[in-house]
């Protein structure tokens, strides 16, 4: 049965760790020096646990639990130590004597232990007491962690109350002002009391489609926007709204009635699409045609990409689920399992090769991106080399490029650190295909593989990297240190290859890898580093699963400015253990600029200094900090920022 958090065990704790501190004073002259420390701490877990009962009756009353679990586990966690602690007193100290029989009786340690202490197990796993002294540290930390971050949620939620009610009584005011006030004649037609649309608040875009008779797209509007029900479980509800007529840019019904004929199917996905102008692409459904219909999106200011970042997640994890209930997948959509942690994921497509035309040569090759997207191009030979081994698999059907993100079983969002070339190879003339037939080839691709072009400009080299071959019958076979060549528009290819590398280097800077865990989340407000004030700033930690190397990701409120610094675990405790108001980093940072076309990412060389605004955030921050290095977060600890909710998960369409 779980340990349920209630003000008894929190008073019952506190009271039995003050009670166990004063067994540690008992002859405190002949007592060794440790003693004292312990004592001092377990007076510390006590004033803790003080503190922290006020919460437990407040975390009972919130919506969502994940925080309360944490919670209970901290507190379970002390309470086990706390346990342990009063077995030993009970075992090791004896009554004195004494000649007033009517006064409470006193305990004192016996001659055994003030002899043979540093043999004593003081831990429940067979520590000594320096182990002790660490534990109750470590408690003492969660709970002082757990009192800040709780606090700190609290009084952002009643700031959020604070700010709906003077938004609700500056609406009543203008409405006031506007209907009532000076008024003489109440026979007056009297506005809406509806507020007028902030169109400057609204996330706009413009809508491009497709050209059936060539390679570039269709303007469809200039400033759309979403619907307000469009993630709504209807598959037939209207995804965009024309917003035209608001700009003065369109007059009578704008361009509604052509918006009002895409809707969402349960494969619709938003995905970035490969190259250095910021576009993405979302496929969805047509009254016109009975297929997917992909449309292409750009022009999002900067200051609302955290907006339309939250959309495509929200579009995603819809997707993901629906997949999920179904147990069906595809090159969109479909389950695998995390390397790094052997669990399973749904992985959902992320980025897409978006090509251009390219002059046609003598060899047609067709290059599909996804489903949807077609173009033709010239290639004459892929040629494979490892271990010794060539490898010509002869003609090329199709290319793709694509990139995927993982949800994982905690309803976090993990991107792949790589992306996969994708070769289809076709039947051979006069061969009788077999189930045993390789069908496709993938390349692995991550932000440091080596390409390179070939003198002659006609030939691509993608050095040391991963091959999978995959047959009919979905036989998978890995090859590593693979040397490949690939022989066409070299130029082309060369460029989306490298643009593919920026787009999975942006992502690494933006976002937690599938090979990292999160530690936690912080809202810090304003928060300076180099030349930046990141308004609204998010910072995460993130812990590599495999060389234990935190990287710290900043962005400010919109994501239009993103950081990553990696941070060594001896760096990270040094910073922790220091008071300085400001927290120096011995590191370099990398840095994505994202702008309404372009993305501009570069490494700064130069030591980072993180400086909050608010002393209580930067406070908090230090701690935050300091619960990482001394190995806290390998418990449970309350995660200040925002996850996906428990109904985001729920099967079914």
């Amino acid at each position: 049965m779980a340990f349920q958090i209630s003000i008894g065990d929190v008073l019952m704790l506190s009271k039995l760790a003050y009670d166990i501190a004063l067994a540690f004073t008992s002859r405190r002259k002949s007592a060794p020096a440790e003693f004292q420390e312990v004592q001092n701490q377990l007076y510390s877990l006590s004033t803790a646990l003080e503190s922290f009962k006020s919460l437990s009756t407040e975390g009972e009353e919130q919506t969502d639990q994940r925080p309360v679990d944490g919670i209970s586990a901290i507190i379970q966690n002390c309470h086990m130590t706390l346990k342990h602690l009063e077995s030993l007193v009970n075992k090791y100290m004896v009554i004195q004597d004494q000649d007033d029989k009517s006064k409470p009786h006193k305990r004192q340690w016996s001659t055994e232990i003030s002899k043979n202490w540093k043999k004593v197990k003081w831990t429940r796993e067979g520590g000594d007491l320096a182990k002790l002294q660490h534990n109750l540290g470590v408690h003492i930390n969660r709970l002082n962690l757990a009192v800040a971050v709780t606090n700190r949620v609290l009084n952002q939620k009643i700031d959020r109350q604070v700010d709906d009610v003077h938004q609700k009584l500056d609406e009543i005011y203008g409405w006031f002002t506007s209907n009532l006030k000076n008024r003489t004649d109440f026979n007056e037609p009297r506005q809406s009391f509806r507020p007028k649309e902030d169109v400057s608040s609204v996330l706009t875009f413009s809508l491009y489609m497709e050209s059936p008779d060539s390679h570039d797209v269709v303007p469809i509007c200039e400033n759309a926007c979403f619907d307000p029900g469009w993630l709504q479980s209807s598959n037939n509800q209207r995804v965009f709204k024309c917003q035209c007529y608001l700009t003065g840019t369109a007059y009578g019904g704008g361009h509604h009635e052509h918006l009002s004929s895409y809707s969402l199917s349960s494969m619709s996905l938003i995905a970035r699409l490969n190259g250095p102008s910021q576009s993405w692409k979302i496929w969805l459904s047509s009254a016109k045609v009975s297929k997917l219909t992909p449309l292409v999106i750009r022009n999002i200011n900067p200051s609302q990409l955290a907006v339309f970042e939250e959309a495509i997640a929200d579009l995603a994890t819809t997707t993901a689920r629906k997949a999920a209930g179904r147990g069906a997948g595809s090159l969109m959509v479909f389950p695998s399992v995390n390397p790094y942690t052997s669990r399973t994921v749904i992985s959902v497509l992320n980025m897409i090769w978006y090509a251009n035309k390219v002059p046609l040569k003598a060899v047609v090759l067709i290059i599909v991106q996804s489903d949807t997207r077609i173009l033709y191009n010239q290639i004459t030979n892929l040629r494979l080399a490892a271990n010794g081994h060539n490898y010509c698999p002869g003609s090329i059907e199709m290319i793709q490029m694509v990139h995927y993100r993982n949800l994982s079983e905690s309803r976090e969002w993990l991107f792949n650190e790589t992306a996969d070339v994708v070769f289809y190879l076709p039947p051979e003339k006069g061969h009788v295909s077999s189930l045993d037939d390789v069908v496709r080839l993938h390349l692995t691709i991550d932000s440091q593989t080596r390409i390179t072009v070939g003198e002659n400009t006609s030939t691509v080299s993608v050095h040391q990297t991963d091959c999978l071959s995959a047959t009919e019958a979905g036989q998978e076979s890995m090859a590593k240190g693979v040397h490949a060549e690939i022989e066409l528009s070299a130029n082309y290819l060369f460029r989306q290859l490298k643009y593919l590398q920026e787009g999975l280097l942006f992502f690494k800077i933006q976002q937690i890898q599938r090979y990292e865990k999160l530690v936690f989340q912080l809202e810090l407000g304003l928060l300076m580093i180099y030349n930046y004030h990141l308004a609204d700033a998010t910072l995460i930690l993130g812990l590599n699963v495999e060389n234990d190397v935190y990287r710290l990701l900043l962005s400010n409120g919109s994501k239009s400015i993103s950081l990553s610094i990696e941070v060594p675990l001896e760096t990270l405790s040094q910073i922790a253990g220091t008071e300085e108001p400001c927290i120096s980093l011995n590191a370099s940072c990398w840095i994505a600029e994202a702008g309404t076309n372009v993305t501009h990412i570069y490494e700064n060389q130069k030591d980072p200094t993180l400086t909050c605004a608010d002393q209580d955030s930067q406070q908090l921050l230090a701690l935050m900090l300091q619960s990482a290095a001394s190995g806290g977060h390998r418990g449970n600890l309350p995660i200040l920022g925002t996850r996906h909710s428990d109904s985001e998960m729920e099967d079914g369409d």
